[in-house]
């Protein structure tokens, strides 16, 4: 680190001592900007500051100054401690006692770390680091799981909660009682005990239990015990034990096989796992079920009861839920199946409220900008109008919503959702050309270069009403409804020299009016005259930073006009479920656009097995000869030893040399280990038709716009779900000819068969994306999949869960209606989790 922590620690004790009243020189503000100051992103000087809201340490009040200041100084003695560095002395104004920043002298690695005194008091003392708890873990235990699940302080220890639970609550004494191919737990009385290594160098361990009536029960582990001490530890001769695991048949008798052993207490019913649910927590490599449990357990009885809990007792009683602490202990040790799910009715729904009220203050924040009302749309009305088709009920709908969006002096923020071809962009062209009207210019983000560009070509055809892309070249179209020529640029990552420096002038001065790109439209260097509305395609993934870069590159800089937020329309590329769009994208208004153009007619679309394959042959030679062009797909780059899959490169070499010899020289192969410009050559080729046939991984799913398309077999289809598998699909047919799609899979599971039959049946991208939800789950919901871990898994599930969401939306919608910027002390607690809320007037904004 570059910036001295016993320095900074004595900033901010002093400034506690102070009363928290940013008197110091300069302010604690300047003094963090400092601190930060060549800093690493993950540095936890970085995490501090992060958690000081936008207008800084001096836009809080005092309580909330002290709030973090107690939580900043924790944090840095604890690093301070894992580092070995010597903290000063506190005077004890904010730390619990004084000298809890000294460093005491640690056991050795392979000694267990103890619980440590100077602990804070109260939940404050949750953010400390794990090494202080006396959890029994060794510091490589520790740094394992610090490294591997992000467990560091005593709070996350708290949170890791176990992804699944053993039923071992019934527990049987007789061996009359065990049921073959089954999981249960037996008591007895150990009998005997042995070790022998094999001659294969394996070691294996038996031992023999008596039931009650004396009668032996078996249980054999493989390389779990390497000699008789180590066996004869866990289960004395003589010594009371329970056994849980699976029960198998082996000739006449029952045995357990490696099953997990608890030595119990005689007059005791139950023990730590026999006779309850046993939790099973997520691992990593060196650090056994037993440690974790035994850890976690520790942890549970010393710092359970300082937890706080956020959640307002009047919110906590109307939803009918679980006291949090009792939530915690639930999860990780249930009574019985109701009270898990209780607990995780309770976690959940905090997370979903802490979203929500994350979502509410994004909104807020952007709508609350200055914007630019676009006040005449008679040029954009004139121009659509002289469109060769009709527009859909649907996509008036959708228009009108968005006209009136940007007809007010608040910016706009709307998700645009359709399904695959059903018009989303002459809509947003629409309301890109009501902002030239009005004197602003528009941008279109996509997420590749290839899709910018094919953008771009769409685009120029739309207003110019003309397949010659000769006027591409200088940018400047004769659009209807218009009485100049309108000017759009092309910016991408591949524009280069003098192409890029014509465009940059352009958008800097005023002379564009719209630009198609990638993230090179709000790279720095860019700058806008009137930027006054950005189109993006949600595959982007524009985030918080990219938004902070686009409502910067909103400041008007050639006249004396107030620096404005754009108005923001982001299309969806796939349908959203319900439940996930009221999660993931409560920042948005919405628009939807459920019915298809007329003439666009569905892709044909069969699943086939084996020898079937022919069929899907014969057509792709046939729709070649015809002109068109085809999509072959593979879930695997290379062959696996582990995967049982076609994979693209080995595919792409038998189809030139078994199967399409007449056309080997017009098949080209894209995948994700290609580099950048290599891919995105072949796309373009693919795209330009100087291919017929692209052999590809799923890097088409979207990106790809190519009408002459009419054939898309999909290799393995069982390992991609139904939402992917329908954006595959959506690359045929988007022109006027009929389209197939071929779903070949050898063996699927009765699951993927059914996903199969599903996609085969309907063409519906909405029904499609809820019956995806239903067999997949959310997935990877917020741009992180799922971890197998049970807080992640759970919160994906309660995803699902349209009663729980709509709860945590309108009690977030009403606690900042009533309470902006989270400032009543009851709210201290979620303020902290949501640190840049800002405070005023809320425009919480229907959804239509």
């Amino acid at each position: 680190m570059s910036t001295d922590l016993n320095w900074l620690w004595s900033v901010l004790q002093k400034e506690g001592e102070a009363g928290a009243t940013n008197d110091l020189a300069g302010g604690i503000d300047a003094v963090m900007r400092a601190a930060i100051r060549g800093e690493p992103r993950e540095s936890i000087i970085r995490k501090i500051y992060r958690n000081l809201p936008s207008s800084g340490y001096s836009g809080w009040g005092i309580d909330d100054r002290k709030l973090w200041l107690k939580r900043a100084l924790a944090t840095i003695e604890s690093e301070l401690k894992s580092k070995t560095i010597v903290a000063p002395k506190s005077s004890g104004s904010i730390s619990a006692k004084k000298g809890t920043a000294e460093t005491r002298r640690s056991k050795s690695d392979s000694g267990r770390t103890s619980a440590k005194k100077n602990i804070p008091p109260g939940d404050l003392g949750l953010d400390m680091s794990l090494s202080e708890a006396g959890s029994g873990l060794t510091k490589t235990d520790l740094k394992k799981l610090a490294d591997s699940k992000e467990i560091h302080t005593i709070r996350d220890a708290l949170y890791y909660f176990p992804r699944a639970h053993n039923d071992y609550s019934t527990v049987v004494t007789k061996a009359t009682e065990l049921i073959p191919d089954s999981t249960q737990t037996f008591r007895g009385t150990v009998r005997r005990t042995y070790v022998r290594k094999t001659k294969r160098g394996l070691f294996f361990a038996e031992a023999v239990l008596n039931d009650v009536e004396g009668r032996p029960v078996k249980a054999i582990w493989f390389n779990m015990f390497r000699n008789q001490s180590q066996i004869a530890q866990r289960m004395p001769t003589g010594s009371d034990v329970a056994l849980a695991g699976k029960v198998k048949l082996k000739g006449r008798s029952l045995e357990f096989q490696a099953p997990e052993i608890e030595k119990l207490d005689p007059d005791e019913a139950q023990g730590r796992i026999a006779g309850r649910y046993a939790p099973v927590y997520g691992l990593t490599e060196g650090v056994s079920q037993q440690k974790v449990r035994g850890a976690l357990s520790r942890i549970l009885e010393k710092f359970l009861s300082r937890i706080d809990d956020p959640l307002p007792e009047k919110i906590r009683k109307g939803r009918d839920l679980m006291p949090l602490q009792e939530a915690i202990l639930n999860w990780h040790l249930p009574p019985s199946e109701e009270m898990l799910m209780l607990a995780q009715r309770r976690i959940s729904f905090d997370q979903l409220l802490v979203n929500q009220l994350q979502a509410i203050d994004r909104r807020n924040q952007w709508v609350q900008g200055n914007g630019h009302p676009f006040v005449d749309h008679s040029p954009a009305e004139a121009f659509m109008n002289e469109l060769p088709f009709t527009l859909t009920t649907a996509q008036s709908r959708a228009l009108s919503e968005i006209q009136e969006d940007i007809s007010a002096s608040a910016p706009m923020a709307r998700l645009l959702e359709g399904d695959v071809g059903s018009g989303k962009t002459v809509v947003a062209l629409s309301a890109m050309l009501s902002a030239v009207a009005n004197g602003f210019q528009a941008v279109l983000m996509a997420p590749t270069e290839v899709l910018a560009e094919q953008h771009y070509r769409t685009l120029l055809k739309l207003m110019s009403r003309s397949d010659d892309e000769s006027e591409a070249l200088a940018g400047m179209i004769q659009t209807p409804g218009f009485d100049r020529n309108v000017r759009m640029v092309l910016l991408t990552g591949s524009t280069k020299g003098k192409e890029r420096n014509s465009a940059l002038d352009a958008l800097r001065h005023g002379a564009a009016d719209l630009a198609v790109g990638t993230h090179a439209l709000i790279q720095e260097g860019v700058e806008y005259s009137k930027l006054g509305l950005a189109v993006i395609d949600e595959q982007h993934r524009f985030g918080v930073l990219q938004r902070a870069a686009l409502r910067k590159k909103g400041e008007i800089v050639n006249d004396s006009m107030d620096p404005a937020t754009p108005h923001l329309l982001v299309m969806s590329a796939t349908p959203i479920p319900r439940t996930l769009r009221l999660a993931s994208r409560g920042d948005l208004a919405f628009s939807r656009l459920d019915e298809l153009p007329a003439g666009r007619s569905p892709v044909t679309t069969k699943f086939v097995r084996g020898m079937e394959r022919v069929e899907a042959y014969g057509r792709i030679r046939e729709e070649v000869e015809n002109g068109h062009q085809v999509f072959i797909i593979c879930s695997l780059v290379e062959g696996s030893d582990v995967v049982e899959a076609r994979s693209a490169t080995e595919e792409f070499a038998r189809l030139q040399s078994e199967e399409f010899g007449k056309y080997a020289d017009k098949m080209t192969l894209v995948h994700g280990r290609m580099p950048a410009a290599e891919k995105e050559s072949a796309m373009r080729r693919f795209s330009n038709g100087e291919f017929m046939i692209m052999v590809a991984t799923s890097v088409v799913e979207v990106g790809i716009d190519v009408p002459n398309a009419t054939v898309m077999l999909i290799e393995d289809a069982d390992r991609f779900g139904l939402s992917q598998l329908h954006q595959f699909r959506g690359r045929v047919g988007r022109g006027t000819a009929a389209a197939y799609c071929y779903l070949a899979a050898d063996q699927p599971t009765p699951e993927a068969e059914q996903r199969l039959l599903t996609l085969e049946a309907n063409t519906d991208g909405f029904k499609i994306a809820e019956a995806d939800l239903e067999y997949r789950g959310p997935g990877e919901l917020f741009g992180t999949e799922q971890s197998g871990e049970g807080a992640t898994n759970l919160f994906a599930a309660a995803l699902l869960d349209i009663d729980l969401i709509s709860a945590a939306k309108e009690d977030a919608e009403t606690m900042l209606a009533e309470d902006p910027g989270l400032k009543d002390p009851k709210h201290r607690l979620l303020r902290y989790k949501v640190p840049n809320i800002q405070s005023g007037n809320l425009v919480l904004g229907e959804v239509h």
